[in-house]
């Protein structure tokens, strides 16, 4: 389904059960190569018995609520591999879980650390393993004396461009779909701030039938051509 993922390396911490485990699985039927992180060697051994995905899988341990263990695990997948493309922060843990007024700050800070801290510090330290790959044609354009606005025209737009029409689309569908929060915030202002979902219950509701299925007519093709320029970006994007 996504085959960009293919021969590409992925981290998840975490990933020895639950959600984890299903993303290890999914990053593995796209043809990744991935990193299972968890602290628990046993369950990290029953995880990988059961992908059955040979090498394309491997386990490090890893408390992601300390830094040093995040450290050590990006040293060992730059390592090991020389490069990082995804990372599924999926790892965390808590303390103490009931009324505030029961609680202690042992418990507090355990579960900050295990779901709050740890989410910092493995992007502390992913981000610089993903920095380090993927600019040599702007450092290149760069060295050639190529401004900031050089660079970015003719080297880093047309490496994401596609990417970048995708979330354009997407943003757009979300826009021109949009009915229960923009319903509550718009103050539903004819000709203001009113979208098409919106005018559609207007008019049905002015009891105006003919214009408000004219209008829901327009808003289903507008879907239908934003649909369509979704699966041709999608395609262009793979062949790119």
């Amino acid at each position: 389904m996504y085959p960009e993922m293919k021969g590409k390396v992925a981290l998840v911490t975490g990933g020895s059960s639950g959600i984890g485990l299903a993303t290890v699985a999914a990053f593995v039927r796209e043809g990744a190569t991935v990193i299972l992180a968890s602290r628990n060697e046993t369950r990290a051994r029953a995880a990988l018995e059961s992908l059955k995905a040979g090498k394309k899988v491997s386990w490090i341990q890893c408390d992601v609520s300390k830094g040093k263990d995040v450290e050590k695990l990006c040293a060992a997948i730059k390592k090991q591999h020389g490069r990082l493309d995804y990372a599924f922060n999926n790892g965390g843990s808590g303390g103490h879980v009931g009324p505030v007024a029961s609680g202690n700050e042992t418990g507090w800070r355990k579960t900050m650390d295990g779901y709050l801290t740890s989410a910092f510090l493995c992007l502390r330290y992913q981000i610089p393993l993903m920095l380090e790959q993927g600019r040599d044609e702007e450092e290149a354009a760069a060295t050639l004396g190529a401004s900031g606005f050089q660079t970015f025209r003719r080297v880093t737009l047309p490496n994401v461009k596609w990417a970048l029409l995708a979330g354009v689309l997407l943003c757009n569908a979300r826009a021109m779909g949009e009915f229960g929060a923009v319903s509550v915030v718009s103050g539903h202002i004819r000709g203001l701030t009113n979208t098409l979902p919106l005018h559609v219950e207007i008019l049905y509701n002015e009891y105006n039938f003919q214009a408000a299925f004219a209008v829901a007519s327009l808003l289903a093709f507008l879907a239908l051509i934003t649909l369509l320029l979704k699966v041709i970006v999608e395609r262009r994007s793979i062949q790119a």
